[in-house]
């Protein structure tokens, strides 16, 4: 009858707005997602480049130390140098 046919077109208006519903609440949450992904890739990248840097900051201070510790033993061995030379000058002065 026709009363079940309109109870029948309103059921599936119902179901209609449900689904539609669901949908845009999924868009939402998949847009949201998107965001989301896009914010931890733009951290990763910054977390990848502050690494990057480190290990530059890293080679760059090895590379000082060593340049500090070559120089070390060059002023250690100008040290024994000269004091090598100061007990010769010493030993000539005193006659010895």
């Amino acid at each position: 009858s026709m009363k079940e046919v309109g109870t029948t077109i309103s059921k599936m208006n119902e179901i209609s707005a449900v689904i539609k519903t669901a949908i845009q609440e999924q868009q939402l949450a998949t847009q949201e997602i998107a965001r989301n992904a896009s914010s931890s890739a733009q951290a990763t990248d910054s977390v990848k480049s502050d690494a990057e840097q480190l290990k530059e900051a890293a080679i760059i201070t090895s590379h000082g130390a060593n340049d500090l510790l070559a120089a070390s033993a060059e002023v250690a061995e100008q040290a024994e140098r000269l004091s090598s030379a100061s007990d010769s000058f010493l030993q000539t002065i005193r006659g010895g």
